[in-house]
């Protein structure tokens, strides 16, 4: 299933080591890119 983050939602877990998405998505195919 692929899956999303809304931008304008998004503050990145407010710099948590690992985010929500990061977590919940399989194998860690999801980075917060932080530029």
């Amino acid at each position: 299933m692929p899956s999303f983050v809304i931008a304008e939602k998004c503050d990145g877990c407010k710099g948590q080591d690992k985010t929500a998405c990061m977590y919940a998505c399989p194998n860690d195919l999801m980075m917060l890119d932080k530029e």
